[in-house]
């Protein structure tokens, strides 16, 4: 129904447009015509935008200045304003815009916008990344979408030094774009959403951290410690090592391809993910959890829709995926991948393993949302709209998590 609709909708533009241009032919000068065409066209240029369709975007713009009489420039020109207010007040504010360069979504500086509160600053529509700083805080990294002649408000809330722990990025509050990729899998309809101020781990949990846990429960409960020991997908069997009651990690794999420490963990189940948090919860004193749907996606994205961390363009040695490297398949170190860093600062959201959420399905609740795309996947995978659904106690060799906690 969905397609017919469309097909509908391109029959009765082309005959609208078709209309006008005839029109035109009798009268070239009509101003009325002209202007509506121009109205027309306007309409499917922001729909090209809004479909990151660069090319139909550049057509219809062409089309809308070939037309327009002067009533649509300052909407093409997109002026908007944004102001800023900060917890406390005073910080420097930073400005850089995203530019769409040939591969990815590069920092062009703009410079310093002044200090909160901002009011009404003017600046071109586009996504750009603001950068909040403050004595004795810890630095913010704001991105925000400006939309033609669009007035936007941020209240950004900075922490102190040592509120946030080593190794966790603050996600700061507001809406963002959530789906809308027509080209994922399972995706959703691209619906705007709010979330409050949030931390998430720069890096999923590695084999060393997830070790830790491992040898610690195996002091109080060894049979759970052998429950929770990361295992192969079918048979269950452990990938590590116990010898006299303490776990270790091989040298290398089945394949002869060596461990590494800094290797994402894999091979574990949602309840094994939700029991290190608790862990690693009461052994700092914080409240871990897995991250939900909405919070890895806005982690991964920024505010602006894109299709990957980086930008709209898929290039495979951007992200740990099947095809980054000749050879056979095999897992790297964290972070091996630097363009594959979302505009907070968060790593591995494309590539590296696949991640628990805390979400279920919405249709069935038995089911667990699975974010990111695995060493061992696709292009399909790797774009952040993607999501796969397993059982709690799935386990596979692309399979981890990361940690988040609320503040």
């Amino acid at each position: 129904a969905a397609r017919h609709a469309e097909t509908e909708v391109a029959h009765a533009f082309a005959q609208a447009a078709g209309a006008f241009e005839h029109a035109l032919v009798f009268v070239p000068n009509h101003r009325g015509a002209r202007r509506d065409l121009a109205k027309l066209y306007f309409a499917r240029f922001e729909q090209a935008e809004a479909q990151r369709d660069v090319a139909a975007a550049v057509y219809f713009r062409t089309q809308i200045e070939s037309y327009d009489d002067g009533s649509l420039a300052d909407l093409l020109r997109g002026e908007a304003k944004l102001s800023v207010a900060s917890d406390p007040t005073g910080a420097e504010v930073i400005a850089f815009r995203y530019v769409d360069d040939a591969e990815s979504l590069r920092l062009e500086p703009i410079g310093t916008l002044g200090r909160t509160p901002l009011a009404e600053v003017s600046l071109p529509h586009g996504s750009y990344l603001l950068i909040v700083r403050a004595e004795g805080r810890v630095e913010t990294r704001c991105p925000v979408r400006l939309g033609r002649q669009e007035t936007r408000s941020l209240h950004v809330r900075l922490f102190a030094l040592g509120q946030i722990e080593e190794g966790m990025v603050h996600v700061p509050a507001g809406p963002f774009l959530f789906g809308g990729d027509r080209d994922a899998a399972g995706p959703l309809s691209g619906v705007v959403v709010e979330t409050g101020d949030y931390l998430i781990a720069r890096f999923p949990v590695t084999l060393r951290q997830y070790l830790e846990f491992i040898i610690d429960l195996a002091r109080l409960n060894p049979d759970e410690a052998r429950r929770r020991v990361p295992r192969t997908e079918t048979e269950h069997r452990p990938y590590w090592i116990e010898e006299g009651g303490r776990w270790r990690i091989p040298a290398a794999d089945g394949d002869g391809d060596p461990w590494d420490e800094s290797f994402p963990v894999i091979g574990v189940g949602y309840d094994d993910a939700d029991a290190y948090c608790r862990w690693l919860g009461a052994r700092t004193d914080r409240t871990y959890r897995l991250p939900t749907d909405e919070e890895w996606e806005k982690a991964a994205r920024g505010v602006d829709g894109r299709l990957f961390p980086w930008g709209d363009r898929f290039d495979a040695t951007f992200c740990k995926m099947r095809d980054s490297r000749p050879g056979r398949v095999r897992l790297e170190v964290v972070g091996a991948f630097p363009t594959d860093e979302s505009p907070y600062g968060v790593r591995d959201m494309a590539g590296g393993v696949r991640e628990w959420v805390s979400s279920t399905h919405r249709d069935d609740p038995s089911l667990y949302v699975v974010r990111g795309g695995g060493a061992g996947a696709g292009a399909p995978s790797c774009r952040l709209d993607y999501r796969g659904l397993h059982q709690p106690g799935d386990v596979t060799p692309w399979l981890g998590f990361r940690i988040a906690r609320s503040v």
